[in-house]
C-alpha cells in the first residue's frame, strides 16, 4: 500500500470508529486483567512543588513507554495519550455499538491503562458513572494521576456542589484540573460562564483543584472571549484551525484531547494554585 493511501486510510478511522475499536479490544484487555489480577503498579516521581511536579511515564520508566510531553506551564510531564471517560458509562455507549461492559471490567480497564503508563484520565460531573469507575480504577494509585474532570451547573452558586459530587464520587480530596463544560458555555454565554470561573477560583484557593479549564465543541466565540479574560489551563478544541487561532497556544506543547484520542496545542495560562 501506497503512503497516500495509508494516509488515506488512517484519515477513513473516524473519532466514533476509532472509539468503538478501542472498547471491543479493552473488553478483551479487562477479561484478562480480571483472570490475572492487577499488574504491578509503576510508582509515579511527583514532588509536592506544582514547578517540579511530573507523572510517571516518563520515557524510560515502563517498557515500550508512551512518550511525555511538558503540559504546559504546570510542572507536569505528561503521556501524550491519556483516558477519556465519556465512551465507557451506560449513558453514551449506545452511540458507540458496543456492548457496556459489567462495572468490575471497566473499573479493571482504567487500571490497565494505568498500568501502561497512562497518566491523564479525563471524565466529567454529566458522563453518569464515569467518576465513580476513574476512582475505582486509581484506588491506591491516586497520587500518581492527574486527574481531570468537568463542571455541569445551570447556576455559578451551584459550582461548589457540583465538584463536591465530583470528588465524593472520584474518591479524592481535589481533583488537578476542573474544566468548564461545553454545555455549560452554550446554555450561560460568557458572562455568567465567567461566574462559574469566579466560583472555582475560590475553590481552587480551598485546594478543591490546581487549574481551572475549559471545553468546547462549538461556542467558540463565547470561548476566546473567556480565553481572553483570563488564559486557560486545559482547552480541548476539536479542531486544529481553532487552536492556532488562540496566540498563547505553543506548538511545543501538548496535551492530550482525552475524549478524541488526539493530541491537541494546549494554552496554559489561567492561573494555577499558589
Amino acid at each position: 500500500m501506497s503512503n497516500k493511501n495509508r494516509r488515506a486510510s488512517a484519515g477513513d478511522l473516524d473519532r466514533r470508529g476509532f472509539l468503538k475499536s478501542s472498547l471491543l479490544a479493552g473488553a478483551g484487555t479487562s477479561a484478562a486483567v480480571l483472570a490475572a489480577g492487577s499488574l504491578p503498579v509503576t510508582a509515579a516521581s511527583r514532588s509536592e512543588e506544582p514547578s517540579k511536579a511530573t507523572a510517571s511515564g516518563q520515557a524510560g520508566a515502563i517498557p515500550g513507554a508512551i512518550p511525555v510531553r511538558p503540559f504546559g506551564k504546570t510542572g507536569w510531564k505528561l503521556p501524550i495519550l491519556a483516558m477519556g471517560g465519556s465512551a465507557m458509562v451506560q449513558r453514551f455507549i449506545s452511540a458507540y455499538g458496543v456492548k457496556l461492559l459489567s462495572m468490575d471490567e471497566r473499573v479493571a480497564m482504567v487500571r490497565h491503562a494505568y498500568d501502561k503508563g497512562i497518566r491523564y484520565f479525563d471524565t466529567a460531573r454529566v458522563y453518569g458513572e464515569s467518576e465513580s469507575i476513574v476512582g475505582m480504577g486509581l484506588k491506591g494509585v491516586r497520587e500518581n494521576a492527574f486527574i481531570a474532570t468537568k463542571i455541569y451547573v445551570t447556576r455559578p452558586a451551584d459550582t461548589r456542589k457540583c465538584l463536591e459530587t465530583s470528588l465524593k464520587e472520584l474518591g479524592t480530596d481535589h481533583v488537578e484540573t476542573a474544566q468548564i463544560h461545553s454545555p455549560v458555555i452554550e446554555a450561560m454565554g460568557f458572562e455568567k460562564a465567567m461566574k462559574v470561573h469566579a466560583e472555582l477560583v475560590k475553590l481552587r484557593d480551598e485546594k478543591m483543584l490546581r487549574y481551572i479549564g475549559l471545553t468546547t465543541h462549538v461556542a467558540f466565540k463565547d470561548v476566546h472571549r473567556m480565553i481572553a479574560r483570563a488564559a486557560s489551563t486545559s482547552v480541548c478544541s476539536p479542531t486544529a484551525t481553532s487552536a492556532r487561532a488562540w496566540t498563547r497556544c505553543s506548538r511545543t506543547r501538548t496535551s492530550s484531547c482525552a475524549n478524541c484520542a488526539s493530541t491537541r496545542p494546549t494554552n496554559s495560562a489561567w492561573g494555577s494554585s499558589p
